[in-house]
Formats: structure tokens, C-alpha cells, sequence
């Protein structure tokens, strides 16, 4: 009663199997949760030609273990036109060996008729698809990988499915692999893969140049076409470059840096995030993506003279430096000094001094090369003007005749609101030789006596 009444409950399913063969002898007590039925074929792809055969073998199982003399019944499940038929007539149990085998011719039409065999007493199915392909009519591609890294090494797998009018997988076919790059760049293409199911495949390797290339998979007369983006690589080199190399330290000119960011190769990496730096004293406004792996940034000065060293970073990557100067503004402030005030007109050598000019702009920068001259009033010998490059300006002031007289300093480029010369000056006194002598002496008459003196003067 238990075995008959798992076989009505298959009635359904048997119903629909095409040609079965029941055959009714001894079974084992297992109950339906305990029994699975495995079928597995010799080859699962067959061409649709009414002549190919494949061999299906059965295994009936309670849990794990195979289960001998087992009652079977085969059947063939049609796939719309699609069947197939048995060779002879199927056994009817597992046997001694614990399986059953049969032989499948494939039929004429191309579809996935189903071997479907039944365990007699418990009701319980096991099938097998037969893939029974005709001429295929579509062919498919896909990348595993649709972008990879420029480097020469990374790869991505195309695989081409070739199917027929059914949506069976054609094994028989010669398919192959070609590529089309939309900027000269290239990709090495493997030797091609059957996999036996209607898919095969090739693996592509990365050139050296980031492009974006076009796999297309060929089979007769079909083609199917894939893109593959072919990336930059990490960031391996940087330049630096400035629109102007000098700025007035006025605190609001401004010019233009701009860095571009490559990999090893030369590819310009486009979407990176890059920081401007300096030694000094300019600001930078936002780093701006100009595509095409440049990005720029806005340099302000600041109000402090000198040079300074200007590079951009990209994560681990520096650029080489690039150099601005920042020049100091117009003369704006003059002052004059002398290394000492008085001189000795009868030393020998000559006595002398260093008049020292120092030029600064409006915020206090050394003003350098500007056409400042030392003069005097008076008697001193005036040695040319030393320009420093520093801001400073020296002349050698030496002795002439006795006297006072005033250093004075001016710039040729500093002028006073009424456009004359701005000047600095520094008081000099120059001593000659005594033109007279006194003698005094206090008291002017003293006794004879030792204890007695006159202070002389």
C-alpha cells in the first residue's frame, strides 16, 4: 500500500514520460524522505542528428549509500519537438552493482529533453537534461572583468556562448577573439578555450596604454562585441609647472600652478586628489580637476620677499620643486648709519668709516639694486657705492680736513610727495691736529719747601 500510493502520486509526472517501461519485481523498505535517485550521463551535449548516443546511468540511494536490486522505470520527458529515444529496453532495477545504465539515441530536433527515471516504491525522480544542440543562431559575449589596469599584466576573461534556435549551447563551433582600441592602445588575447558546452573563452591581458578597447567575439558569420576599459595604474610620476616664476609681494598677485599625475607608464590619471605646497609664504586656492590628469591651483603672494620652492602631492608622489620669486615692492623706507661718527684726520693710515644704506619696502622688504648714492657735505673722501643685493649699500667715508659735516643717502627711485629725493642722514665730525698749547700752573709761586707743589695745566 505504501509503494502504491507514492505511484499515484507520480501519476502526473509519468504521464508526460514518452515511452516508459514498467517493470514490476522485489524492493527494499525505505521510506520516500530517505530515497533520492541520481542520474548522470556519459556527455550532456549530443548534436540533434537522430544518430548519437549517450550512456545514462542510475543510482538509487537511501541517505548516502547506493542501494542494490532497487526497482526503476525510465522515461524520456520531450522538450517541445525535442525528445530522444532508448537503445533497446532499459533495465529494470539497480542490480548487483548497485546502478543501471542505459543507452539514449539523440533525436532530430534541437531542445533539452529530459531522462527521467523513478524508484519504484517510494515515487521518488531523478533527471538528467540531454543537451541536444543544432546549428547555432546567437552568439553572446561577456567579460569576467570589464576594466582592468593598464599595466601589461592585469586580465580580464571574455567568454562567447553559441547557442541555436533552442537556447542549447553549440560545443562544435570555432570561435574566436579579435580586439579594436579607440586610441592606438593594444591587448594580448589568449589561445582560445572550449569548454564542451557552448562556451568558450580566452584571456585578455592589459597593454601598457589606457584606452578603451572593443573584444568582439567571432563564430562564422556572427559577431558579439564587448568594451573593456583599460584603467591608468597607480600614480607614479608628477610635474609641476608655474605661469609666471615671479610674484610682487603685494599680497594679491596671483598666478597659475599646474601639476600633471601619471602612472608608470605615461597614463595621465584623471580623478586624483592633489595638494599644492609651498616653503614659504604664498597661499593656494582649491586644486581644480582640469581632466585629462591636470589639475591647477590658483598662487596668491603674501607681503614677504624671497624665493620659495613649490611642489604638488598625490597620495605617496611629490612633484620636482618649482621655483617662485617673490620680489620685493618699490622703495618705501630709507636709512643710513655710520660705522663710527668721529674720524682722525692725522692717523696713519688714513682713518675711515662704512656709511651703510639699507632700502626696505612698504611690509619691510630688503629692496635690492636700486640706484642709491652716499654723499657728504663736507671734507670726507665718499668711495664708491657697494650694492649688496641684500638691500644694504655701503660707501667708505675717509678723513679729509677737520670739521662737522653730514652723510647723506638717497635713492634715485624714493621720492618725497613733491618729487624730490628722500634722504637719510648720519652726523660726522672729523678732528685735526691741536692748533695752539697752554700751560697754567696753581698757585704760580711756591716756597722752598718739600711739603709745597703747583698743579701745571
Amino acid at each position: 500500500m505504501f509503494a502504491r500510493k507514492w505511484l499515484i502520486l507520480g501519476l502526473a509526472l509519468l504521464a508526460a514520460i514518452a515511452g516508459g517501461v514498467k517493470v514490476v519485481s522485489q524492493a527494499f523498505a525505505s521510506t520516500a524522505s530517505q530515497i533520492t535517485v541520481q542520474v548522470t550521463l556519459s556527455r550532456a551535449f549530443v548534436p540533434a542528428d537522430g544518430h548519437t548516443s549517450l550512456t545514462a546511468t542510475v543510482s538509487v540511494l537511501a541517505g548516502s549509500t547506493t542501494q542494490a536490486f532497487r526497482q526503476i522505470e525510465w522515461g524520456i520527458l520531450a522538450s517541445g519537438p525535442a525528445s530522444a529515444t532508448f537503445q533497446g529496453t532499459p533495465p529494470t532495477d539497480t542490480g548487483l552493482f548497485d546502478s543501471a545504465s542505459a543507452t539514449v539515441v539523440a533525436g532530430t530536433s534541437p531542445g533539452k529533453p529530459q531522462i527521467v527515471v523513478t524508484d519504484e516504491q517510494t515515487g521518488q525522480t531523478g533527471t538528467a537534461i540531454i543537451n541536444q544542440y543544432g546549428t547555432s543562431s546567437h552568439l553572446t559575449i561577456a567579460l569576467s572583468q570589464p576594466t582592468v589596469t593598464a599595466d601589461g599584466k592585469s586580465t580580464s576573461v571574455a567568454t562567447a556562448t553559441a547557442t541555436d534556435s533552442a537556447g542549447v549551447g553549440v560545443p562544435v563551433d570555432a570561435v574566436s577573439f579579435s580586439s579594436a582600441s579607440d586610441s592606438g592602445g593594444s591587448v594580448k588575447i589568449g589561445a582560445v578555450t572550449n569548454h564542451g558546452d557552448g562556451t568558450y573563452s580566452a584571456t585578455i591581458t592589459a597593454g601598457t596604454k589606457a584606452d578603451n578597447e572593443t573584444i568582439t567575439a567571432t563564430d562564422r558569420t556572427m559577431t558579439a562585441s564587448a568594451a573593456l576599459a583599460e584603467i591608468p595604474g597607480p600614480a607614479a610620476t608628477m610635474t609641476m609647472s608655474l605661469g609666471a616664476a615671479t610674484l610682487p609681494s603685494d599680497g594679491a598677485s596671483t598666478t597659475t600652478a599646474s601639476a600633471t599625475v601619471s602612472d608608470a607608464f605615461g597614463n595621465r590619471r584623471a580623478s586624483d586628489t592633489v595638494a599644492f605646497h609651498t616653503d614659504g609664504h604664498v597661499t593656494f586656492g582649491p586644486t581644480v580637476n582640469q581632466g585629462g590628469g591636470l589639475y591647477t591651483a590658483t598662487v596668491k603672494a603674501s607681503t614677504v620677499a624671497g624665493v620659495e620652492h613649490l611642489t604638488a602631492v598625490d597620495g605617496t608622489v611629490t612633484s620636482p620643486a618649482a621655483t617662485l620669486t617673490v620680489t620685493p615692492g618699490p622703495a618705501a623706507n630709507l636709512t643710513l648709519s655710520l660705522g663710527k661718527s668721529t674720524l682722525t684726520t692725522t692717523a696713519n693710515p688714513a682713518d675711515s668709516t662704512t656709511a651703510t644704506a639699507t632700502v626696505t619696502d612698504v611690509h619691510g622688504n630688503a629692496v635690492p639694486h636700486d640706484p642709491v648714492a652716499i654723499t657728504t657735505n663736507g671734507h670726507a673722501q665718499m668711495g664708491s657705492v657697494v650694492d649688496h643685493g641684500d638691500g644694504t649699500y655701503t660707501a667708505t667715508v675717509t678723513a679729509g680736513a677737520p670739521g662737522p659735516e653730514t652723510i647723506t643717502a638717497a635713492d634715485a627711485a624714493l621720492k618725497n610727495a613733491d618729487g624730490s629725493l628722500k634722504a637719510a642722514a648720519a652726523p660726522l665730525t672729523e678732528i685735526g691736529p691741536p692748533a695752539q698749547l697752554t700751560l697754567t700752573l696753581n698757585p704760580t709761586h711756591i716756597h722752598v719747601d718739600p711739603s709745597n707743589y703747583a698743579i701745571a695745566t
